[in-house]
């Protein structure tokens, strides 16, 4: 274990990556959003004003998840997930909002939430919960398998409604990881994997505004030119150099680069801030991946190790798809860069999930092959001897008893 960290104490290196992205993100986002505002008339500190509010309710979350019990979360996890369930279903019957999309929910005048954020990590949960009852059990396969894909395809059939393809993906790369993880078979993870294709092919043919984004992407790959909010990303990426030119001191934020202040954030900082600090940005988010996974492998009991794992991989998906996005390797979507670029319920949500990662983190045990059920129901059957962790024939990290 290493030496700063002692048993009961919350992952530091973890929380200060995350901080320091979500500084990154508060001036980044003031400098983005200040010129547009003032073009158009309106506040310039308004953005600002959402930004650290976000923050502020997103680093509430974390310290009080960061103190739950991962016993009392499992417990919970049921629950958490019919809330996102009936908050995914309420979006739905909202007044739609740009190019038909019905993602938000109304919290209160100014004050806006979005489910699938929520529902994401809900999943996670629930999915961590249901692999700590299957434990590697052969007799609870099918019904860990039944139950975990009906969780995934609520979720990411909820959210095609909206339509979101890109938080579609999120909740399945997600979900199906911490299945994998679980013990679900390699076979049964491809076939989740095509249906979500399919689903995606069909979503992407019969929506005009991703149809586009997706022939642009094609045309781009044969020798095409990118399209216009791909361009100008990198036109902001490459004028920046090695140190940028200067906070302040972008040019694209003036009307050329669309969503600058949001999704397309990353290419503002390699504007402004240069190479050097793109490549810090993205060894933050690096940091985060390691110290989230190694949070899961230290974990005592499978539901926190699948929950730890599962989290650390929605925040590192999300992080890769904005920044493939911004550079022309992806499709243009509407993922924002976790903790940096401006959206209150991503980072509020984000900076949640941290919390709850930092909660495994404080249970890290120095071998992390020693895991416990927390199933009240085989406690009694364990006597002393406690369930090991070791590579099941079923793809993934199982127990045995012994």
């Amino acid at each position: 274990m290493d030496s700063y960290q002692d048993r009961g104490r919350h992952d530091q290196i973890l929380f200060v990556a995350v901080c320091v992205l979500s500084a990154i993100g508060l001036v980044m986002v003031y400098s983005a959003s200040y010129a547009y505002a003032s073009r158009q008339g309106l506040d310039p500190e308004a953005a600002l004003e959402r930004q650290m509010l976000a923050v502020a309710i997103g680093l509430l979350a974390l310290v009080v998840f960061s103190y739950v019990p991962s016993e009392t979360l499992r417990r919970l996890a049921p629950f958490g997930f019919i809330i996102a369930l009936v908050l995914l279903v309420a979006a739905l019957m909202t007044q739609a909002g740009p190019e038909g999309t019905r993602r938000w929910i109304q919290v209160m005048p100014g004050l806006t939430l979005q489910p699938s954020a929520v529902a994401c990590v809900a999943l996670v949960v629930l999915l961590a919960a249901m692999g700590q009852q299957y434990a590697g059990e052969p007799r609870k396969y099918e019904t860990f398998l039944l139950r975990g894909f009906i969780a995934v395809g609520a979720v990411c059939v909820l959210i095609v409604r909206a339509p979101d393809l890109s938080m579609m993906f999120l909740a399945g790369v997600s979900g199906l990881a911490v299945l994998l993880v679980a013990g679900v078979q390699w076979r049964h993870i491809l076939f989740g994997v095509g249906a979500w294709l399919v689903v995606a092919l069909v979503l992407a043919l019969t929506t005009d505004y991703m149809g586009d984004r997706v022939r642009e992407f094609i045309e781009a790959l044969t020798g095409g030119e990118p399209g216009y909010q791909v361009t100008h990303a990198l036109i902001a990426l490459g004028s920046g150099g090695w140190v940028g030119k200067g906070l302040c001191q972008g040019v694209e934020k003036f009307g050329y680069l669309p969503e600058v202040h949001n999704d397309m954030i990353f290419a503002a900082i390699g504007e402004e801030l240069g190479l050097v600090m793109t490549l810090l940005v993205v060894a933050l988010y690096a940091l985060i991946l390691i110290r989230g996974y190694r949070a899961a492998l230290g974990a005592p009991t499978l539901f926190g190790r699948y929950l730890a794992m599962g989290l650390t991989t929605l925040i590192a998906a999300q992080a890769t798809v904005n920044m493939l996005v911004v550079t022309g390797a992806a499709p243009v979507t509407g993922v924002p860069l976790p903790f940096v670029s401006a959206g209150g319920s991503s980072i509020a949500v984000l900076l949640g999930a941290t919390g709850l990662i930092l909660s495994i983190s404080r249970e890290y045990a120095d071998e992390p092959r020693e895991v416990v059920h927390g199933n009240e129901d085989s406690a009694g059957d364990r006597g002393h001897g406690g369930p090991r962790v070791s590579r099941s024939r079923r793809g993934g990290f199982a127990t045995r008893i012994g």
